[in-house]
């Protein structure tokens, strides 16, 4: 037994018009004698509004969950993958942020199809933020039943993920283990990958000075950013894609992202989706620089994906994703605007002998600390997520000379110094 195929691509089939390279995903034998239907009832956590709590960990510490009777709260969602469900028979979870990237894993026991999908706003009107249906069970299975969301998320805003398995066929177990964990703020990018072969690619994008042509890359990714282009703030600049001219679908998606304040992440608010008016032979659009982005190299990273809104970093069934530089010019030396306010925190003990504790009061945020002697050399820096009303012990005792320093904090609402003065 196999999944279905989507509504257009099951017409193609009742037609005889054969079949797209999206084809069938591989599923198992299935089991009629075991229906979706136990002994019981719904389980507690049927509907959002009973959604179980779900502590934001470190890593991954696996919570046990069951599907058995539940019903379907919402219609499948559509943009998971390459395949929609034919029902939802869902149970939820929620969880408060403690970062602003979060992991949430769920993973099938035995032939148990996961979908995940990750949702805010309240239960009386959730808002889809992001979903994942990559996987299958082989038969027999062979334990590649995990999948896994990272998603942008706000410090003590609560989400919601929403758990189903796939019907067709229905699985024999109704098991699965979920969790969710802080995603440390990255030093380096994320590498988006397929789990298909070559289908629809990106075959040129046009952005500026930049005209590349390529054809597929094994594994869905390729690193193009000894390519440049200048691009002012403020000013409009036309961009084209152009996908493979051998296979292309009208449900292909392509989304750009600048990370314009150069926090190694690609967040939603830097994407730009490119529209194409030829059911997906060609995509177009125009990035604007944000005033406030950096000046300097910045990376810019095109996808292209097959049936759902595209996202940097998560694995896919088919599509490509490539990495270009711009050079940005006329926005600001800081990464933030000209009339920020000022970031809000204190030292103490000052003077003292180096080692001292900071007590953050602004917004919580990502933070670049900067240590400056009075030259204006940078003799420490480091990057930290911090809440409102944390306290940070920093160490530079022994490491530094008698004098006075500047300890210097920049975050997306301001930038503030305060004299340190070491004895």
């Amino acid at each position: 037994m196999m999944k279905q195929y989507a509504p257009l691509t099951a017409a193609l089939l009742l037609l005889g018009l054969g079949t797209s390279a999206q084809s069938l995903k591989p599923g198992i034998h299935a089991h009629p004698e075991r229906a979706q239907q136990r002994g019981g009832g719904a389980p507690a956590n049927d509907e959002c509004s009973g959604a179980i709590p779900l502590t934001v960990g470190t890593s991954c510490t696996p919570t046990n969950g069951n599907s058995a009777n539940a019903t379907q709260s919402m219609d499948p969602a559509e943009d998971c993958g390459d395949y929609v469900s034919p029902e939802a028979f869902d149970v939820w979870y929620s969880f408060v942020a403690t970062s602003g990237m979060t992991n949430v894993e769920v993973t099938g026991i035995s032939t148990y199809d996961a979908i995940v999908q990750v949702l805010t706003g309240d239960c009386t009107n959730p808002v889809p933020v992001a979903c994942a249906d990559q996987n299958y069970p082989t038969d027999p299975p062979e334990g590649n039943m995990t999948e896994s969301l990272m998603v942008e998320t706000t410090i003590g805003t609560t989400y919601y993920a929403r758990v189903y398995y796939y019907t067709n066929p229905l699985p024999a177990d109704l098991d699965f283990t979920i969790c969710v964990y802080a995603t440390p703020t990255p030093t380096e990018y994320c590498i988006p990958s397929i789990t298909e072969g070559c289908d629809e690619y990106i075959s040129s994008v046009t952005l500026g000075s930049i005209t590349s042509t390529s054809d597929c890359t094994d594994g869905g990714y390729i690193d193009y950013t000894a390519q440049s282009t200048d691009l002012a703030a403020g000013t409009p600049t036309p961009i084209t894609v152009v996908n493979n001219p051998d296979a292309y679908y009208i449900e292909d998606s392509v989304s750009v992202w600048g990370d314009w304040n150069h926090d190694f992440i690609f967040a939603p608010s830097e994407r730009t989706a490119l529209i194409s008016d030829d059911d997906g032979a060609n995509y177009a659009g125009v990035i604007t620089v944000p005033m406030g982005a950096l000046n300097g190299p910045t990376r810019l990273r095109v996808r292209m994906v097959y049936n759902q809104v595209p996202n940097p970093c998560q694995v896919t069934g088919y599509g490509e994703a490539e990495d270009y530089t711009v050079n940005v010019t006329g926005g600001s030396s800081t990464g933030i605007a000209d009339h920020a306010a000022p970031v809000e925190f204190s030292i103490y003990p000052n003077p003292s002998n180096g080692d001292i504790t900071l007590t953050y009061s602004d917004a919580s945020s990502i933070v670049d600390l900067e240590l400056l002697d009075m030259t204006g050399r940078v003799v420490s820096a480091e990057r930290r997520l911090l809440n409102k009303g944390e306290r940070v012990a920093l160490s530079f005792g022994g490491k530094l000379s008698a004098g006075n320093y500047a300890l210097r904090l920049t975050s997306e609402h301001g930038r503030s110094a305060q004299r340190l003065v070491v004895n």
